[in-house]
């Protein structure tokens, strides 16, 4: 049981890589961890049939029966076809078996803190990949992403890794010395990527921590020194290497302050208010000359704009804002036609933006309150855990600040397109949500 993480976090590192990033790999490679999350999930009930073990507070399984009620009453309204059901299904339940896993089997701390090496280890080999795509390839910023196809993705990686590094220096399960080095080495790769995002998470996961880490004056002194080195090193970075771009013609904090270009134009355009939400879900015609109610070439989705779209196209009718367009309904499917919903034209007009925007399409309102219900319970447990010594506790002050990186990037970016970030999320909130409920039941705290 202790292979199988290892075996996924090869898959999900490396062959969404090999064949989005590099084209050395069939497209339908990536479905390899689809197989394998498939074998967990057999592996994983055959073991709970015979251990007889399942680690998990009954508050998960009353929302997961909620959730699957959600996603049947969003179908049946929505008369959705079986075929694009399926593929809704496939797409957010594919994780589901890594969030098991450790809820069936209790890793030692001795495994899991070799799963934890093993990462920090992937997150170091960014480094020098990072540097080959931007100094020796001269790939694009949003590109140069290490093994993440994309760099947001790595820069959040990264900052959730930097993050639980910083608690392990708080609970004293790694030296100052060390902890210096890693972070310093693993923040390098987000310096490279334009994702300007990184300092607003990087500065609330190290917050967060921080309130709840019960710290002595020496680590206080030891995490603002190296938030401040960060922060000016990915500053004086980005001026010397992206002032180019409109955005941040005056250097990275106009991009906050003056620059007219900057962080409002970036959130909004205001192009969401212009689209008659009347016709928006009716799909683009065929006939020759027909103008869509959304002119691709001219909407300028931005974060918020992402956000409104489907408010405003979906309030007409309350019972599609409540429980959206239906699981899949939105999404194209690049193999088989059949599989795509109703609405694909939406994720082939690039409007369907970030996370957030993304599930007030497919699950309207209720679906984005039971998402961040479950986070919700994940940092309570985390909370909870933190408060316990050895490595459990320490791995749960991190935790609780990651759990606040992945809740502020859900309108920043669609972080469940990438199958690294979602098998880590689940595979490790599933860690905490099992120590947890075991902490508890034994009386600890």
């Amino acid at each position: 049981m202790n292979k199988l993480p290892y075996v996924v976090f090869l898959i999900v590192f490396f062959i969404p890589f090999f064949t989005r990033g590099l084209n050395i790999l069939p497209g339908p490679t990536v479905l390899l961890f689809e197989l394998m999350s498939g074998l967990i999930f057999v592996i994983a009930l055959f073991y709970f049939a015979y251990h007889k073990s399942f680690s998990v507070s009954p508050k998960y399984l009353i929302l997961f029966l909620v959730v699957c009620l959600h996603f049947t009453v969003g179908a049946v309204a929505n008369s959705m076809d079986p075929a694009t059901v399926f593929a809704g299904i496939r797409s957010y339940l594919k994780y589901m078996p890594l969030f098991f896993l450790p809820l069936v089997y209790a890793y030692s701390d001795k495994e899991f803190t070799g799963q934890l090496k093993f990462l920090t280890t992937l997150a170091l080999l960014q480094v020098p990949l990072v540097i080959i795509e931007f100094f020796i390839l001269g790939w694009g910023p949003d590109i140069v992403g290490g093994t993440f196809w994309l760099g947001s993705y790595m820069s959040i990686f990264m900052v959730s890794t930097i993050v639980v590094l910083i608690a392990f220096y708080f609970r004293e399960r790694i030296d100052g010395k060390s902890f210096l080095m890693l972070a310093l080495l693993i923040f390098i790769p987000t310096t490279l990527n334009e994702s300007k995002g990184t300092v607003i998470l990087l500065t609330l996961g190290i917050l967060v921590i921080m309130l709840a880490g019960n710290l002595k004056r020496s680590q206080i002194i030891m995490a603002t020194s190296i938030l401040v080195i960060m922060i000016s090193s990915f500053t004086v970075i980005y001026n010397m290497y992206f002032t180019s771009y409109a955005s941040t013609a005056g250097g990275f904090w106009s991009f906050f302050t003056t620059n007219p270009a900057g962080i409002e134009n970036y959130l909004y355009s205001g192009d969401s208010k212009e689209i008659d939400p009347d016709t928006i879900l009716e799909p683009p015609s065929s006939l020759p000359g027909a103008l869509s109610s959304l002119e691709e070439e001219k909407y300028r989705s931005r974060r918020i704009d992402s956000i409104i779209l489907p408010l405003r196209a979906l309030s007409n009718d309350p019972v599609k804002l409540l429980l959206g367009l239906g699981i899949g309904n939105t999404s194209k499917s690049a193999s088989m036609r059949f599989f795509a919903g109703q609405y694909s034209f939406l994720e082939e007009g690039d409007v369907l933006g970030s996370a957030l925007s993304g599930f007030i399409w497919e699950i309207g309102i209720l679906g984005v309150f039971l998402y961040i219900l479950f986070f919700g319970f994940i940092y309570r447990d985390a909370k909870y855990l933190a408060k316990t010594e050895g490595l459990p506790g320490a791995f749960a002050l991190g935790w609780t600040g990651v759990v606040v990186v992945i809740l502020i990037s859900l309108p920043y970016k669609n972080i469940f397109l990438s199958e690294t970030l979602s098998v880590l999320v689940w595979y490790l909130s599933g860690y905490i949500a099992a120590k947890s409920y075991v902490m508890k039941k034994a009386g600890h705290v």
